[in-house]
């Protein structure tokens, strides 16, 4: 995607050629689908230039934008379809899922990101330079200049950390707000050797109002997921949100397709340490199944959609007995 920097504006007061839509309702849950991209070429859509101010997008918009910034696909679905589609095989999302020996390789995530990375992030940085006798405010600028360079995988960057960085570059907002946070960690099978396909997904998801949650994912001999949910600090207050995190992620696993059983632990289970986690080196782990990756998404996001929710239903209460 080509973006004319000289047409960024940061004193507007609005986003403008973004996204067809800025949707601040969070109840709003399924995204629509886009068309896929095929051919395993880095996309480049055809977009009008981006004129948009930095200093006053919701989180809605900065993250929609900080995905044009990258050139990466709209949605989740065209990024799996994009690095998967090795050769021009233009499998849809449905087959690549189904298909046992399809690999999301972490090399070709680390081609997507890095794609002409160092020159945005460099455009960007000559934006907040001071220019004489015009004063802006620039601190959401330099906010997706950090989230951006947060994002680009190092040479060195773990395959877990590349991971998580997609999986929240896909969220509905960024960056999230504290306490909320993801950490993700790979598990081997028992009695199995080292192989990719053998490698199970345990995602950590802290929140402000559910506590902290564990999702662990695997594939079973029959091709079909695993997906367990975990709370580590249960209570009873947290029950009503447990089932609803567990409707929703069946939901959107039926919805795209995904055989998978899904399954809520709704008491409070330990969490292990370090030493006690049958943990594998990371590196080595050259790529992980489309399925897993795309149910990792889903769990992420159903839990911090509810998690968001929760706050601003918070928020609306606490202004309404203010008024009152």
């Amino acid at each position: 995607m080509e973006i004319n920097f000289r047409n960024i504006n940061l004193n507007n007061a609005s986003i403008k050629n973004v996204t067809n839509k800025s949707d601040s309702n969070l109840e709003s849950f399924n995204s629509k689908d886009h068309p896929a991209i095929a051919n395993g070429n880095i996309p480049t859509p055809k977009h009008s230039t981006i004129n948009v101010q930095f200093n006053s997008l919701t989180r809605i918009e900065q993250s929609v934008l900080i995905r044009e910034l990258l050139n990466l696909p709209k949605e989740i679905k065209e990024l799996l379809e994009l690095l998967t589609n090795n050769n021009g095989n233009n499998k849809t999302l449905t087959k690549l899922i189904n298909d046992i020996n399809q690999l999301v390789m972490f090399s070709d995530i680390q081609k997507v990101l890095n794609t002409n990375a160092k020159d945005l992030i460099n455009k960007l940085l000559k934006l907040i330079q001071p220019t004489p006798g015009n004063i802006q405010n620039i601190d959401q600028l330099k906010e997706i200049i950090g989230i951006i360079q947060t994002m680009i995988p190092s040479a060195n960057m773990p395959n877990n950390e590349i991971l998580k960085n997609i999986i929240l570059l896909y969220l509905p907002w960024l960056p999230l707000i504290q306490p909320q946070e993801i950490s993700i960690e790979y598990e081997k099978k028992k009695n199995s050797e080292e192989k990719d396909e053998d490698i199970s997904l345990i995602i950590y998801i802290t929140t402000e109002n559910i506590g902290r949650l564990k999702g662990f994912i695997s594939l079973n001999s029959d091709n079909k997921l695993n997906i367990q949910i975990e709370s580590l600090n249960y209570d009873e207050s947290i029950k009503e949100y447990l089932e609803i995190i567990h409707k929703r992620v069946e939901e959107e696993i039926n919805s795209n397709k995904i055989p998978a059983k899904t399954e809520i632990i709704s008491y409070k289970s330990k969490e292990l340490k370090k030493s006690e986690r049958r943990e594998i080196a990371l590196q080595p782990v050259s790529g992980i199944s489309p399925k897993i990756l795309m149910a990792a998404y889903l769990v992420t996001r159903v839990v911090f959609e509810l998690d968001e929710n929760i706050s601003l239903n918070k928020k609306r209460e606490k202004m309404i007995q203010e008024k009152s």
